[in-house]
């Protein structure tokens, strides 16, 4: 998409009557124009937009990649500056705002596709769910009504002593959450309210998860959670 920009910015910045603004000595626009896209792609990559994590989340995916655009502009502008560099403003100006719209809507139509093969029951996530068991039971519906999200939901974690939860099997309980993750192959946890008495157990068990290679993600609000914007970034190790 960065690729497309650039090269959209190089041809179309002659049919715009711009005068000094397109002003390039020797025709550096394209050779920039390779620099440009290269810099993008890393400010994509810093911005973690690649990540699982990220990729189909909502708004936060598309202020990442919008921020990365505007990154890239601003590291660019001021390197030219410094080292009085001739492009064509016209071009640069171009090739920002097309890489960002072209980011954007390729995204918007990369998460149609992605969702609709999670609903045929492809890229999917193997996930359980730990917490109280009415939470677990709210959570359980959500995602069973929506399975474009791609939750695989495995089974259920709770501190009773339940063989069932919103229909879900109990697989074990929450304190030995990292163990029965690991046994069962699961890729992510959903920690819903009521799974942990105290933050400090929960961040410890964020942390033996993460080391794990499982993904903890926590829901910002109950019922009706917002997939879309689930977090699993566990705090620091020595936060308290």
């Amino acid at each position: 998409m960065v690729s497309a920009a650039v090269i959209a910015a190089a041809n179309l910045r002659w049919y715009l009557p711009t005068g000094s603004w397109n002003v390039d000595r020797n025709d550096l626009a394209p050779w920039t124009g390779v620099a440009i896209a290269a810099l993008w792609m890393a400010m994509l990559g810093l911005r973690e937009t690649y990540d699982s994590e990220v990729m189909g989340a909502g708004t936060e995916e598309m202020g990442k990649v919008a921020l990365s655009g505007f990154t890239t502009a601003a590291v660019t502008a001021i390197t030219l500056y410094l080292v009085k560099f001739p492009l064509s403003r016209i071009f640069f100006v171009l090739t920002i705002v097309l890489g960002i719209l072209f980011l954007l809507v390729g995204r918007l139509a990369l998460r149609g596709v992605v969702r609709s093969m999670r609903r045929k029951g492809h890229l999917t996530h193997r996930v359980l769910v730990a917490g109280h068991p009415a939470r677990i039971g709210e959570l359980a519906r959500v995602l069973a009504g929506d399975t474009s999200q791609g939750y695989e939901v495995v089974g259920a974690l709770t501190r009773t002593s339940d063989d069932t939860v919103g229909g879900l099997p109990v697989v074990g309980r929450v304190e030995d959450l990292p163990q029965v993750a690991t046994s069962l192959n699961i890729e992510s946890v959903i920690v819903a309210e009521g799974a942990f008495p105290t933050a400090r157990g929960l961040r410890r068990t964020a942390w033996a998860l993460a080391d794990s290679g499982i993904h903890p993600l926590v829901p910002p609000c109950l019922p009706d959670p917002a997939f879309d914007r689930l977090s699993g970034r566990p705090g620091p190790r020595g936060a308290r």
